[in-house]
């Protein structure tokens, strides 16, 4: 049984790092300073599976906000049986990601 008194703390402990964790996420995708997402923005991926702990779209993002690129860089889980169709879609879009 959880010691009474200490409950708060973990609570307190726990939310700060789920705090941290969202500010990080939104980070993510978009960085401060980067230009609005809209039809001139360019895509580039790394698909994987899985691929939710890899820190390549903060660091891309951050390198892309950086050089003021209207860039983004996105994650995306894709089981290794369809990575053939996943990297064949943006060509069928005519995407130049």
């Amino acid at each position: 049984m959880p010691d009474e008194k200490a409950c708060p703390t973990i609570l307190a402990r726990t939310f700060a790092l789920l705090t941290r964790v969202v500010a990080a996420y939104k980070l993510r995708v978009s960085q401060p300073g980067q230009p609005a997402i809209n039809a001139a923005t360019r895509c580039c991926a790394v698909y994987g599976f899985p691929i939710r702990h890899s820190a390549s779209p903060a660091m891309h993002n951050a390198a892309f906000a950086a050089l003021g690129l209207n860039w983004r860089y996105l994650a995306f889980e894709v089981r290794p049986d369809d990575l053939r169709a996943a990297i064949a879609a943006p060509k069928r879009c005519s995407s130049p990601a």
